[in-house]
């Protein structure tokens, strides 16, 4: 990857300038996204990860947020395919409960995670609510309260047993 992570900050902070919000949290899903993905490698060297690819999936996995009414996954991943940053972007497509909501908006595309890659983006944004690293069921609990819209409330509802298997699976390999 020629995109280091000094560069991918700065993409950040420029698409969100005036959502510092988004900022934090996405260094905090970096760094978790990082540590996970090390620890990974280390119990199992011979895992296909990139640990610094990782890094730099986590910082820009919101780079799309509140950019339009549009699932902010998706968003996100057109953002990073116009920069050329076409793997970054075919991960960053299905985090979080995008499967769901593509489905229930009648949006054509998979967005169903089937790389470890996806999925470890999903364990640390499940893991971090706002910037702190917190139990995966409390992040969900909070995403729910906060979720205004219908839609995305029953998307909520309908990917918890998914990406409660995810955590699953990514703690067992972690053991």
């Amino acid at each position: 990857m020629d995109f280091n992570y000094q560069e991918a900050l700065l993409l950040l902070e420029k698409q969100q300038k005036k959502n510092p919000e988004v900022i934090k949290h996405s260094l905090a899903v970096s760094d978790l996204a990082f540590k996970t993905a090390v620890r990974l490698k280390n119990n199992d060297p011979t895992l296909e990860l990139n640990p610094d690819e990782l890094r730099i999936i986590g910082l820009l996995h919101d780079i799309g947020k509140d950019v339009e009414e549009r699932p902010h996954a998706i968003v996100s991943s057109e953002l990073l395919a116009k920069k050329g940053l076409h793997r970054i972007s075919e991960i960053v497509k299905t985090h979080g409960i995008t499967k769901e909501e593509s489905e229930l908006s009648k949006i054509p595309g998979n967005y169903y995670p089937t790389s470890l890659e996806e999925e470890l983006l999903i364990y640390a944004d499940m893991h971090v609510m706002h910037d702190k690293v917190v139990p995966f069921e409390e992040r969900y609990k909070d995403l729910l309260e906060r979720a205004k819209d219908p839609l995305k409330h029953k998307a909520l509802l309908l990917a918890h047993r998914r990406i409660q298997k995810i955590m699953e699976k990514i703690d067992a390999m972690l053991c």
